[in-house]
């Protein structure tokens, strides 16, 4: 075999290694899960909350149990969120950061709720008195307690 055909076949094993990475790196990209980041977009104005949902649906419960969950959100503002009051049901407790939010950081609302003396379909209303424009958010969980 000569010089020039070994170059030729060494150059076309290169290609074809080089081309496999390409495919798997094009395969990651379009198949990995994304990196959950821990920080979101701002907009400009005032302190802004971004949740998941309004609206969060936490199943059945026996009456009696706790149930803790917590509830993720973004300071999409751009400018620190400070969290005055939250209130609920006073089957509900409700732990939130203390410290101003930075902007496009995210935190978590951790929320207990006591189903004793409870029954059926509840609705708990979480009231979250702010910096924000407006000063009041509000959002929902609901569950069904059965016996």
């Amino acid at each position: 075999m000569s010089i020039g055909k070994c170059f030729f076949w060494v150059f076309i094993i290169l290609l074809g290694c080089n081309s496999s990475r390409n495919i798997q790196k094009d395969y990651k990209a379009k198949y990995s899960k994304p990196e959950k980041k821990d920080t979101v977009a701002t907009d400009l104005g005032p302190a802004k909350f971004k949740f998941d949902s309004i609206y969060y649906h936490k199943g059945i419960v026996k009456q009696g149990e706790q149930l803790k969950f917590e509830i993720p959100f973004y300071n999409k503002g751009s400018e620190p969120l400070e969290i005055k009051l939250i209130s609920a049901c006073e089957c509900t407790t409700i732990d939130w950061p203390v410290l101003p939010i930075p902007p496009g950081e995210r935190r978590t609302l951790k929320i207990s709720y006591d189903s004793r003396d409870k029954l059926g379909l509840q609705i708990v209303d979480l009231d979250i008195l702010a910096n924000t424009q407006p000063a009041n958010t509000f959002i929902k969980f609901q569950l069904f307690v059965e016996n």
